[in-house]
């Protein structure tokens, strides 16, 4: 299957589970035209944790129905941190997700504090963050969810077309959030009357 054939049927899907989230293919596509990378970055951010908070949530409601006082378990999902020990990636590992999935989470993380939390990173490119993290390598890899490849040949083509480096992880997000939700988004769900 083309790569092009391959992203239009995960942009069909991202609309269908996206909605589950509150957000349609309109922001998948968005994102491929946004104009900094800082910004593609921390909007890619926010999409895997409110759908890794929505997910968790739904998972842990008791047989699917909210309390007379509203949902619990959302807001207890919600009040968890995002990182730490007591947090919803550790959650996320708990409730059975596989080991690369929560390094791509975890990576995706790393590379929006590097833009959040120093203004002077405003203008560099996803690359030149990447490049420049302490583990770059491991990085890399979890951010590009691949098993074997070449690391220097594949760094020097996305530093040629940045495009690709954000198609990749457009791609990589819309894999894991239709994992989530094939695996996890069924279960816990409220019922619809």
């Amino acid at each position: 299957m083309a790569v092009e054939n391959q992203f239009r049927l995960l942009v069909e899907r991202a609309d269908k589970f996206g909605k589950a989230i509150g957000v349609g293919k309109e922001l998948f596509l968005g994102l491929l035209e946004e104009r900094s990378d800082w910004a593609f970055i921390i909007q890619i951010d926010a999409l895997n944790e409110t759908a890794i908070r929505e997910t968790m949530a739904r998972l842990l409601r008791v047989n699917g129905v909210a309390g007379d006082e509203g949902d619990k378990m959302e807001r207890f999902v919600n009040g968890l941190s995002y990182q730490g020990k007591s947090s919803i990636l550790r959650l996320l590992e708990a409730a059975g997700a596989p080991k690369d999935v929560v390094e791509y989470v975890e990576a995706v993380r790393k590379v929006r504090n590097h833009y959040a939390h120093d203004i002077r990173n405003l203008n560099k490119s996803l690359m030149e963050i990447i490049e420049g993290h302490n583990e770059k390598s491991k990085l890399f890899k979890s951010l590009c969810y691949i098993a074997n490849y070449d690391e220097a040949d594949l760094m020097e083509t996305m530093r040629q077309d940045v495009g690709f480096l954000r198609f990749n992880l457009l791609s990589q997000c819309m894999v894991f959030l239709l994992a989530l939700h094939q695996t996890l988004g069924r279960r816990g769900r409220k019922p619809s009357y």
